[in-house]
């Protein structure tokens, strides 16, 4: 079995360009915990996870105090997504073998594989 046999094929993106309030809202809405980062001409250039964003959103906590979420929410409409994407990432193309695709998850400790290379 090949990965275009069980991959999702409608893929949300987000552009390199955007806020981390915005990977947040796509996240939420569609229960999703990736979302692969896109340049202009919808190359792969990076992935935001949930984590990430979980990261990015304690940042403002510096002292360890309680922070309301409305300051949190301001601070995610500052930084961009570009500041917080994990740069180099794994891929595999729609050809590859679903246990190989499997052993490259595993040997990275990678809960998501970006498909690359779609006709």
């Amino acid at each position: 079995m090949f990965v275009c046999d069980i991959m999702t094929k409608n893929v949300y993106t987000i552009p390199v360009d955007k806020k981390l309030n915005i990977a947040k809202e796509i996240m939420q809405w569609a229960q999703i915990r990736h979302i692969p980062v896109v340049d202009e001409k919808e190359n792969l250039v990076g992935l935001i996870s949930s984590h990430d964003l979980f990261k990015a959103s304690i940042s403002i906590m510096s002292n360890g105090s309680f922070v309301k979420e409305s300051l949190q929410a301001k601070h995610l409409w500052q930084i961009s997504v570009e500041k917080i994407m994990v740069k180099e990432i794994a891929t595999v193309t729609p050809d590859t073998l679903v246990q190989k695709a499997a052993n490259v998850m595993r040997k990275n400790k990678i809960g998501c594989l970006p498909v690359v290379g779609l006709k």
